[in-house]
């Protein structure tokens, strides 16, 4: 019976919380599965995990670009004894998952579900709760390019985090609007109001 009704109620969900997908995984293989192994099975690859952002985000969209088409803006440096060259429109990150460049404007996620490349500081946090929920040790290492997401479609996005929010920046820093980009600076990791969670939809492809 229990399996019927978990059956019927996944079909008419689009994504599970982790427990519940501990749970669900526990009935469709007939042995227990817990939620520190859903999170172990998303982070050596095997499935598809998601995070649910209950009040939407900020972030700054990761564009893939050939190193050939990268443009840079020559200006002095600090000490005026020479100069550097910048990407002009935006950060480069060059990583395994390619070479990328981090947009300057920002942008509003939407409360939705997202999914987690787990490559950057996205990855550590559920390292983290994994460590947690098995008694193992405090993950204390940081990524600071911060924490990645990812639409249906492949785009990637930086988190980002407001100065307004940092205790340790002067206010009076800020700059008008909201919305300018130097307020911003890359997230440390998930936020804090969000939700790890599994799209039905990578637990039928992991079944």
């Amino acid at each position: 019976r229990e399996r019927d009704a978990m059956s019927k109620l996944f079909k008419l969900k689009k994504w599970l919380t982790v427990p519940d997908a501990a749970r669900h995984l526990s009935i469709a293989f007939g042995e227990e599965v817990s939620e520190s192994d859903v999170l172990r099975f998303c982070l050596d690859g095997h499935l598809k995990l998601s995070v649910q952002l209950v009040n939407g985000g900020y972030a700054r969209l990761r564009k893939p670009v050939e190193v050939a088409d990268i443009q840079f803006d020559r200006v002095s440096n600090l000490d005026g004894s020479g100069y550097i060259d910048l990407p002009r429109n935006g950060s480069i990150r060059s990583d395994e998952l390619g070479v990328f460049q981090v947009s300057r404007e920002v942008t509003e996620l939407e409360a939705a579900v997202w999914d987690l490349p787990l490559f950057a500081g996205e990855r550590l946090d559920v390292e983290h709760r994994y460590q947690m929920l098995t008694g193992g040790p405090e993950v204390s290492t940081v990524y600071l390019d911060g924490a990645l997401v990812q639409s249906t479609n492949g785009t990637l996005f930086e988190l980002q985090e407001h100065f307004s929010d940092n205790k340790h920046f002067d206010k009076m820093n800020l700059n008008n609007p909201y919305l300018h980009a130097d307020n911003f600076y890359p997230a440390g990791g998930l936020p804090q109001d969000s939700v790890l969670v599994v799209r039905t939809e990578a637990l039928r492809e992991f079944e």
